[in-house]
């Protein structure tokens, strides 16, 4: 469906895991895996990457805070890395598709917003 949307011109404006009971299943894995699916896909890294941050923060009232590196603002950082190794990536039909690298977390600092 995604790569259907994409093709069509239709990007999304928000990327999410689906990491649920239901949705705990070897396609999803984490956050990474789901934004390198749709890098191979032909979404622009700065787009994915907004996707999951800033577009997520704004498309929720009680997360419009986070999402930003703002002076002062509430704050979690991750460092990611672009892998260049072959990756299979499982889609939720069981597909197969193996693609040239994935992103994978190297830090992750959960912050909190800074009490003046």
């Amino acid at each position: 469906m995604a790569r259907s949307g994409l093709q069509q011109g239709f990007p999304p404006d928000t990327i999410s895991t689906d990491l649920t009971f239901a949705g705990r299943t070897n396609q999803v894995i984490d956050l990474p895996n789901v934004v390198s699916k749709f890098l191979w896909m032909g979404t622009p890294l700065n787009q994915a990457i907004a996707c999951v941050i800033s577009n997520a923060a704004c498309s929720i009232r009680e997360f419009n805070a986070y999402g930003n590196l703002r002076a002062n603002a509430a704050a979690g950082v991750t460092v990611l890395e672009l892998i260049r190794d072959p990756f299979d990536f499982v889609d939720n039909y069981k597909n197969l598709r193996t693609e040239s690298g994935r992103l994978v977390t190297r830090a992750a600092i959960a912050g909190r917003k800074k009490v003046a």
